[in-house]
Protein backbone atom coordinates (compact mmCIF):
# COMPACT_ATOMS: atom_id res chain seq x y z
CA UNK A 1 0.00 0.00 0.00
CA UNK A 2 1.26 3.48 -0.87
CA UNK A 3 1.43 6.14 1.78
CA UNK A 4 2.31 9.84 1.60
CA UNK A 5 5.32 10.95 3.64
CA UNK A 6 7.19 14.22 3.90
CA UNK A 7 10.86 13.16 3.68
CA UNK A 8 12.59 10.67 1.39
CA UNK A 9 14.27 7.41 2.31
CA UNK A 10 14.64 4.60 -0.21
CA UNK A 11 15.17 2.01 2.51
CA UNK A 12 14.71 2.17 6.25
CA UNK A 13 16.73 -1.00 6.83
CA UNK A 14 20.00 0.84 6.25
CA UNK A 15 20.69 -0.38 2.71
CA UNK A 16 20.96 3.20 1.49
CA UNK A 17 21.95 6.23 3.51
CA UNK A 18 19.94 9.47 3.34
CA UNK A 19 22.89 11.10 1.51
CA UNK A 20 22.75 8.48 -1.25
CA UNK A 21 18.97 8.82 -1.41
CA UNK A 22 19.12 12.59 -1.84
CA UNK A 23 21.90 12.25 -4.40
CA UNK A 24 19.82 9.76 -6.42
CA UNK A 25 16.76 12.00 -6.29
CA UNK A 26 18.82 14.98 -7.43
CA UNK A 27 20.17 13.06 -10.41
CA UNK A 28 16.69 11.90 -11.39
CA UNK A 29 15.28 15.39 -10.93
CA UNK A 30 18.03 16.95 -13.06
CA UNK A 31 17.77 14.39 -15.85
CA UNK A 32 15.95 15.01 -19.11
CA UNK A 33 15.92 17.63 -21.78
CA UNK A 34 16.71 21.28 -21.22
CA UNK A 35 13.03 22.21 -21.40
CA UNK A 36 12.11 19.63 -18.74
CA UNK A 37 14.99 20.74 -16.52
CA UNK A 38 13.89 24.36 -17.02
CA UNK A 39 10.30 23.46 -16.11
CA UNK A 40 11.49 21.64 -12.99
CA UNK A 41 13.47 24.71 -11.91
CA UNK A 42 10.41 26.94 -12.44
CA UNK A 43 8.25 24.55 -10.39
CA UNK A 44 10.80 24.34 -7.55
CA UNK A 45 11.25 28.12 -7.43
CA UNK A 46 7.50 28.82 -7.35
CA UNK A 47 6.12 30.16 -4.08
CA UNK A 48 3.52 27.37 -4.04
CA UNK A 49 5.94 24.48 -4.72
CA UNK A 50 4.67 21.14 -3.43
CA UNK A 51 6.76 17.99 -3.03
CA UNK A 52 4.88 14.72 -2.54
CA UNK A 53 6.44 11.32 -1.97
CA UNK A 54 4.71 7.95 -1.97
CA UNK A 55 6.26 4.80 -0.56
CA UNK A 56 5.93 1.08 -1.17
CA UNK A 57 5.77 -1.10 1.95
CA UNK A 58 5.44 2.06 4.05
CA UNK A 59 6.58 1.62 7.63
CA UNK A 60 8.18 -1.75 6.97
CA UNK A 61 11.77 -2.88 6.67
CA UNK A 62 11.49 -2.73 2.86
CA UNK A 63 10.08 0.80 2.67
CA UNK A 64 11.17 2.47 -0.57
CA UNK A 65 10.12 5.44 -2.67
CA UNK A 66 7.53 4.76 -5.35
CA UNK A 67 6.92 8.27 -6.73
CA UNK A 68 8.23 11.80 -6.29
CA UNK A 69 5.90 14.56 -7.51
CA UNK A 70 7.05 18.17 -7.95
CA UNK A 71 4.04 20.46 -8.47
CA UNK A 72 3.10 24.12 -8.63
CA UNK A 73 -0.36 25.48 -9.25
CA UNK A 74 1.01 28.89 -10.30
CA UNK A 75 3.21 27.22 -12.95
CA UNK A 76 0.32 24.90 -13.84
CA UNK A 77 2.50 21.82 -14.12
CA UNK A 78 3.69 18.78 -12.24
CA UNK A 79 6.59 16.42 -12.84
CA UNK A 80 6.33 12.87 -11.53
CA UNK A 81 9.33 10.56 -11.14
CA UNK A 82 8.38 6.89 -10.72
CA UNK A 83 10.88 4.34 -9.40
CA UNK A 84 10.77 0.64 -10.36
CA UNK A 85 12.41 -2.12 -8.35
CA UNK A 86 13.25 -5.77 -8.79
CA UNK A 87 14.11 -8.38 -6.20
CA UNK A 88 12.41 -9.82 -3.18
CA UNK A 89 11.76 -8.70 0.37
CA UNK A 90 14.96 -7.48 1.97
CA UNK A 91 16.83 -7.32 -1.34
CA UNK A 92 15.07 -4.81 -3.60
CA UNK A 93 17.22 -3.12 -6.25
CA UNK A 94 16.35 0.07 -8.10
CA UNK A 95 15.97 -0.89 -11.77
CA UNK A 96 14.68 2.20 -13.52
CA UNK A 97 13.05 5.58 -13.23
CA UNK A 98 10.42 7.17 -15.44
CA UNK A 99 9.44 10.82 -15.69
CA UNK A 100 6.02 12.15 -16.63
CA UNK A 101 4.99 15.77 -17.12
CA UNK A 102 1.41 16.79 -16.49
CA UNK A 103 -0.93 19.69 -15.99
CA UNK A 104 -1.54 20.68 -12.37
CA UNK A 105 -4.02 20.50 -10.77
Amino acid sequence: MNQLRSYPSLYRNGSLTPEITLSMLSRVSAAGSTSVASLLVRIKEANDYQLSLTYLDAGGADERINTVVHASMSVGSKITDTFSYSGTAGAYVLQSTARAIGVYP
